[in-house]
Order: structure tokens, then sequence, then C-alpha cells
């Protein structure tokens, strides 16, 4: 089967925390939802 390729545009205010740094937890969870899309 070919590889496919997926490309996820997630914006900055999905990823920052309230200090406008990248929150690991929020990451985390995106990270984690696109792992489930792939089961």
């Amino acid at each position: 089967m070919k590889k496919q390729r997926v490309v996820v545009k997630i914006g900055s205010s999905s990823l920052a925390d309230s200090h406008g740094g990248i929150s690991t937890e929020q990451l985390s969870d995106h990270v984690a939802a696109l792992a489930r899309l792939k089961e």
C-alpha cells in the first residue's frame, strides 16, 4: 500500500499557554487525537 501524508494546520492559539509559550499539554492532546485517527 502506498504511503499517505496528512497535513494538519493548528493555529497558534490552540497551542499557546497563558504566557504565550507552547503548552506541552495542549500539544500532547493534539498528538494523541491524531494518533487515534491513525488506528
